[in-house]
């Protein structure tokens, strides 16, 4: 009887220390996240990091021994602490919270803003493009360029006139916004987000180099408003970002060109999605989809850093685009919370025996124009009219 007591007695201790215990560890576990992409994968020197902790009372953060608490800020939201951790060194950094009795650790191993991190040795030679493309000279062999950011609005005035199929009323017209500390322009246009939210229609670019790319994060924004954080994105951003990917398939031993004006997406920034474009990003640049995913990853990176998390990620674009888009999507899971591919193609590489073949079709036509007609070559080549043409001249050096 006294040895069933005992007994009794222990499993009520027992139970009542069970059920203290997640109270106990409730208050007392950490954890450490990164917010910006996976922590064996951070580049630039920095990463956003988050803790789970409910406030920065009694919290020490150390980077490679060094406090950086102070860094940290509450985020009610996520229930949670958060900074942009800086000064990371090239390769592992440890990161330690320490609240209480409870700890935690993160290793963060950080690489080069100009690549590479899984998409192999950098391809050899590489001509710089930054001076075409308006960012001056570069700044190193890996052709960096100094971060630009221009401000572009949408008139309500007509455009000029342009040799296009589009209704005129249809197309956007976008200015320059020069004068960013005078009188807004009389024919700044309005636009309605997502979210319901009415704002003038003016955008920030963003241009710099990212993985030796050149990149453009188009953004609404108004400059007149007054903040201390000069990256926080105005109120017409809807925390949605769209990625677009260029077509074709191509290698070139250069970094490609683009233009800050080439962000200004009228379909995504009406609405108030963020745009973003790089020159790695286009398959007929380098037809490479570990590079794209690469370039993606680290652009997508600096976005969240700079801007805040987004609700998600959408991929646009068509043919090489769409190649991007699928393999990225099978291959680098969440980078792309969804996406919209169209003239959608599997993969660089069962396409080009067609591409192949239409060289060898169209050489076959030449010896009897008269029987190949081109109802005849469409229906022997099974693609849409002109689509081998199309090929030709894209795929093949000119005769």
């Amino acid at each position: 009887m006294r040895n069933a007591k005992a007994a009794a007695v222990s499993a009520i201790c027992a139970m009542g220390l069970a059920a203290l215990g997640p109270q106990l560890s409730a208050q007392s576990a950490l954890a450490i996240g990164v917010l910006s992409g996976r922590p064996d994968m951070v580049s630039g020197g920095n990463a956003l990091v988050e803790i789970k902790a409910p406030a920065t009372d009694g919290l020490t953060v150390t980077l490679n021994g060094q406090d950086i608490s102070a860094t940290f800020r509450q985020n009610e939201a996520r229930r949670s602490v958060t900074a942009l951790v800086e000064g990371l060194r090239l390769g592992a950094n440890t990161l330690e919270a320490r609240r209480g009795n409870g700890s935690a650790r993160l290793q963060l191993t950080n690489h080069p803003i100009t690549g590479p991190i899984v998409s192999g040795p950098h391809l050899t030679p590489f001509v710089c493009n930054t001076t075409q493309s308006g960012l001056g000279d570069p700044l190193d062999e890996n052709c960096s360029a100094t971060t630009k950011v221009e401000y572009f609005y949408r008139s309500t005035l007509p455009p000029p006139p342009v040799a296009s199929t589009q209704p005129l009323a249809e197309r956007p017209h976008f200015k320059p916004l020069t004068d960013l500390a005078g009188p807004r322009p009389a024919d700044v246009a309005q636009t309605t987000t997502t979210d319901g939210k009415t704002v003038p229609y003016i955008v920030r670019v963003e241009s710099g180099t990212i993985n030796r790319a050149i990149y453009r994060i188009a953004i609404l924004d108004d400059p007149s408003r007054s903040t201390s954080n000069a990256w926080a994105p105005g109120d017409g951003w809807n925390r949605r970002l769209m990625f677009s990917f260029g077509g074709g398939c191509g290698t070139n031993y250069n970094q490609g060109t683009n233009q800050a004006t080439g962000a200004l997406s009228d379909q995504a920034l009406s609405r108030g999605f963020a745009h973003a474009i790089s020159t790695q990003n286009v398959m007929q640049q380098h037809c490479n989809d570990n590079l794209s995913a690469e370039a993606l990853m680290m652009i997508k990176e600096h976005f969240i850093e700079r801007y805040g998390l987004p609700v998600w990620t959408i991929g646009f674009g068509g043919s090489g685009g769409a190649i991007q888009q699928l393999l990225i999507a099978q291959n680098f899971p969440g980078l792309l919370d969804g996406i919209m591919p169209s003239l959608t193609y599997p993969d660089s590489v069962s396409v080009r025996p067609g591409v192949t073949d239409c060289r060898l079709l169209l050489n076959y036509y030449k010896t009897d124009p008269t029987t190949w007609t081109a109802e005849k070559q469409t229906a022997v080549e099974g693609y849409t009219p002109g689509t081998c043409r199309a090929w030709d001249r894209a795929c093949w050096w000119p005769r």
